[in-house]
């Protein structure tokens, strides 16, 4: 019997390495979305992939893509079988109009990149392993550790919450303001065994130098933001005169407004890490995460604003800790296998309670990346 259980620890542990893929950024919010659409028009969709490789489906299953003012719109197969965007706006399933209906009857649902776009986006996620592996190695994850937080807004759109709401966010212990299940704080603090205490310096508001479109718009492929490391090295820069980097082991950065992997639209950022060559008070900051101020309302008529959950941030600053993600990321199958799912922060489980109470990390995280626990034979 005690031979047939380690067989069984063994096995579930080699599935899970497995399923680590060389990628740094939140899967899409897993479940449904009223979307609102650029002329204040709702619709609901999911959204699917993440920062790389990203795309919609109506909700009856239809693939949707973004045009280039911000329109959720049905896509197609061009001549060369590669997914496009047509010009017919995704509208709720109940306000078709009859030549959409029409359409969509000859229209395949879940169409998919071609595998010449996949390609494209493996190329790239090589490329950022190999800048990871560059940028040396990543933070250690015992001990206690402080992170310096950087709060950025941009011209057309202004920081809503204040620097105190997100250290309580990032610090409190015992966290439950607005029904959540702790801060980030508690969150490691637990997932650790109590072997990483990561407390958090809070700075800003900056204001950036550009619009957010600048930074947040997607390329014109539509699978990648075209400037998220200009905004987080413009932020790393403006902090530069309050801090002393040497003195943190990691930096996250909150921009204002929502992200993109939420429904925040086309010209958000959607929440991520990555590397950069950027050097500080002479250190070499070489990585860095990001997430945004606000999540989505329920109600899509709804005005207030709320504070974003610790899920998307944990998952984030995980990866500067060490571990990747457990999800499909460059649509090997399709885009329609979700890894370790809900059970996993690294996959779907940052999403949780809306993220408010995420799932723990994998066992092959806790014991591998980051030496939290042992194996028992």
């Amino acid at each position: 019997m005690a031979l047939l259980n380690k067989c069984k620890r063994i096995f579930a542990l080699l599935i899970l390495s497995n399923l680590i893929m060389l990628c740094s950024a939140s899967v899409a919010y897993p479940g449904l979305i009223d979307f609102k659409q650029p002329d204040g028009s709702v619709v609901k969709i999911k959204l699917r992939g993440d920062e790389s490789l990203k795309w919609a489906e109506s909700e009856d299953g239809y693939t949707l893509l973004y045009d280039k003012v911000g329109n959720l719109v049905y896509a197609q197969l061009d001549d060369k079988g590669d997914l496009v965007p047509t010009d017919i706006v995704a509208t709720d399933i109940s306000k078709r109009p009859i030549d959409v209906q029409r359409h969509l009857q000859e229209t395949p649902k879940r169409l998919f990149y071609s595998e010449s776009q996949r390609s494209v986006v493996k190329q790239l996620r090589q490329a950022r392993a190999a800048q990871r592996s560059e940028a040396g190695p990543q933070r250690a994850a015992t001990g206690t550790r402080k992170a310096l937080v950087i709060l950025v807004d941009y011209p057309d759109c202004a920081f809503q919450k204040s620097k105190a709401d997100f250290e309580k966010l990032f610090n409190q212990l015992n966290y439950t303001e607005g029904g959540r299940q702790g801060s980030v704080r508690d969150y490691y603090r637990e997932n650790s065994f109590n072997q990483l205490d990561l407390t958090a310096d809070v700075v800003g508001v900056y204001r950036l130098s550009n619009n957010r479109a600048y930074y947040g718009a997607n390329t014109t492929s539509g699978a990648n933001d075209i400037r998220p490391r200009e905004m987080a090295e413009e932020a790393m820069r403006a902090a530069n005169g309050d801090v002393n980097y040497a003195n943190y082991s990691l930096v996250h950065i909150i921009y204002a407004g929502r992200g993109e992997e939420a429904g925040g639209g086309s010209d958000c950022i959607w929440a991520h890490s990555w590397t950069t060559n950027l050097s500080l008070d002479n250190m070499r900051i070489g990585y860095y995460s990001c997430s945004s101020e606000l999540r989505a309302p329920v109600d899509p008529y709804d005005t207030n604003t709320y504070i974003t959950h610790i899920g998307v941030i944990c998952h984030e600053m995980a990866h500067v800790l060490g571990t990747q993600d457990f999800y499909d990321p460059d649509g090997a199958t399709g885009g329609s296998y979700d890894g370790t799912g809900m059970w996993d922060i690294m996959a779907d489980g940052e999403w949780l309670a809306g993220g408010a109470c995420p799932a723990h990390f994998n066992p092959y995280t806790k014991i591998y990346d980051f030496g939290w626990a042992g194996v028992t034979t």
